[in-house]
């Protein structure tokens, strides 16, 4: 039987609009299982193009809300997430959906407004959403005892509150879809959606905050696990999302060698699937451990390039902390005040989102750069103990341990050993393993040189 596109053009060509769109959004999906998102986006927008001239009735509505709802998976993986067209496509599934009062698909588009939302950085809109979609999915879970729609939820959740900084609360929801996730029933909603498998993406996420609540071995075991799963699911959206994690899971622990070699993998993997948005983040990564081996010059570089191309999609996720990376980098070459300046965009992308996220990180890179341009300025000891009181205020223990060396080192360099002692002793017992990361043996180290 010839391919599904093959029989919409030539239904194209004569005449017969209503078979042509059919095997239009049959060609797109088919596409989509594959992961060759920008053919898919192609043959549906075929669709789009026709369907508007057919008889207007149900069918056609259910038609158009299909070829909306595909097109709207198949841009955020070859747009990014943040991007216009998804917004677009989403919009129109969901009005749709509304003509038709059905349930499902004003979900899943709901959903997936959530998620544009949360890439673009309006933060408190994609929790709004995100609540109706709690609200909305468990109606439907209950109704149909389908357990993915709450999954969905709970998966949209975690992320909005991972990047608003409550911490807390991700890890709730994340901890919901540790427990719940089934591979045979639930590894499907990688084709739908926001594109991506939510049992891999509560295992990235879970791990990221294991290290920032100082379970630096925990969060190595939890990425494998995610790396293990997305191999299972052979799903590239998955898998780039898996590698990356793992990869900033290592630039935290301060091991940039391991890191550059995931961030290879997914700059080869997001490039060959065409996904620009993680392939921005890819080559951020792979510039902060190139930065972290040494090559500055070629780290600082690459994280331009991959800030640049984030940017280009529309996304907003994330950007404040890239931006610190750059800056601290920056720093590190000597251009402290060119640090300052790319640490006040990260602010002020902070506040437009009203988000917390790496705070404690930005303000402690900004005592670092204040310190660097005038070692005697006293600002420099504010923004260390504002990061200190961030980090606790969060539950982040692997950002206090980080400011507290700051201060210890600052307060040792002025004498002032007793009070270098009680900052870093404390929060250098809390911690339960990681003890050959370089930050734990760093702060050994200053405890038993303040000791003598």
């Amino acid at each position: 039987m010839a391919e599904p596109e093959t029989l919409a053009h030539h239904y194209t060509v004569a005449g017969v609009n209503d078979l042509a769109v059919a095997y239009w959004l049959k060609a797109g999906q088919l596409a989509l299982k594959r992961s060759a998102n920008l053919e898919a986006a192609s043959h549906l927008r075929k669709g789009l193009e026709l369907v508007g001239s057919l008889p207007g009735s149900e069918q056609r509505l259910w038609l158009e809300l299909s070829l909306e709802s595909a097109t709207g998976t198949a841009m955020i993986a070859a747009k990014g997430w943040g991007a216009p067209e998804v917004l677009q496509a989403l919009s129109n599934a969901r009005r749709l959906a509304d003509t038709l009062n059905d349930k499902p698909q004003i979900f899943a588009a709901m959903r997936g407004e959530s998620s544009y939302q949360t890439i673009s950085g309006n933060l408190r809109a994609a929790e709004a959403l995100g609540h109706q979609c709690q609200t909305l999915g468990l109606e439907l879970a209950q109704a149909s005892d389908d357990s993915g729609y709450i999954l969905e939820a709970h998966h949209q959740l975690w992320g909005i509150y991972y990047y608003l900084g409550d911490y807390g609360a991700s890890e709730r929801h994340a901890s919901h879809g540790l427990a719940t996730y089934d591979y045979e029933r639930h590894h499907h909603l990688a084709w739908g959606y926001a594109g991506h498998d939510p049992g891999v993406c509560c295992r990235a996420f879970s791990a990221q905050m294991l290290f920032m609540r100082g379970h630096s071995v925990q969060a190595l075991a939890r990425s494998r696990d995610a790396i293990a799963l997305a191999e299972r699911d052979l799903h590239p959206v998955s898998t780039a999302q898996a590698q990356l994690s793992f990869c900033l899971v290592h630039l935290m622990r301060r091991e940039p060698a391991e890191a550059l070699r995931w961030a290879k993998k997914a700059v080869t993997l997001c490039d060959e699937f065409v996904m620009p948005l993680l392939l921005g983040q890819a080559r951020v990564y792979f510039g902060w451990a190139l930065a972290g081996l040494g090559q500055l010059e070629e780290g600082i570089r690459q994280m331009r390039l991959g800030i640049a191309g984030i940017a280009a999609t529309g996304a907003d996720m994330g950007m404040a902390y890239y931006l610190c990376i750059l800056a601290r980098n920056c720093g590190e070459r000597g251009d402290a005040s060119e640090g300052l300046a790319l640490l006040a965009q990260a602010f002020d992308t902070l506040g437009k989102s009203t988000s917390k996220y790496q705070l404690p990180e930005l303000l402690c890179t900004r005592g670092e750069l204040v310190s660097a341009l005038d070692p005697t300025d006293e600002a420099a000891e504010s923004w260390f103990q504002q990061s200190l009181s961030a980090a606790r205020d969060q539950g982040a223990k692997s950002s206090e341990l980080r400011a507290a060396l700051r201060l210890t080192r600052l307060y040792a360099g002025q004498g002032r050993n007793d009070k270098a002692r009680h900052i870093l002793a404390p929060i250098h017992a809390s911690f339960t393993e990681g003890f050959d990361t370089p930050d734990l043996v760093e702060a050994k180290g200053l405890l038993q040189m303040l000791s003598h």
